[in-house]
């Protein structure tokens, strides 16, 4: 769903933090469940992460903060800059393409920037 390759919830993050490197990817409810999952791509060991992924998760973070603040400029802005530092990036392709249909039927006043999944 995200063009990567491993995706790890928040709480096998937080048992594996001192071993690996990754970057937060969204907060979503599954098929079948309502509480939200704080989801992570993992990106590497521990300190071995490339500068150009290090620049690009810290890009990414920019866009996901203002996506949750819906600043659909700056998110659009950020997600496309993470597209130019990593062509192909699954995950900010995504976000970019749901900038846009966000910007265009905004969410109602009540939105959590939880994302809900209907299928598996």
């Amino acid at each position: 769903m995200y063009g990567t390759r491993v995706i790890i919830a928040e709480d096998t993050l937080r048992l594996a933090q001192v071993e690996v490197e990754a970057r937060k990817l969204d907060l979503i409810t599954c098929v079948g469940k309502t509480e939200p999952v704080r989801i992570y791509e993992l990106l590497s060991r521990f300190g071995k992460l490339d500068p150009t992924d290090a620049e690009l998760r810290e890009e990414f973070a920019g866009g996901l903060a203002a996506y949750r603040a819906r600043d659909w400029d700056e998110a659009g802005h950020r997600f496309e800059e993470c597209l130019k530092l990593k062509p192909g990036d699954g995950p900010s392709a995504i976000f970019s393409k749901r900038v846009g249909m966000l910007r265009a039927n905004p969410p109602p006043p009540d939105w959590d920037g939880v994302w809900h999944f209907t299928h598996k």
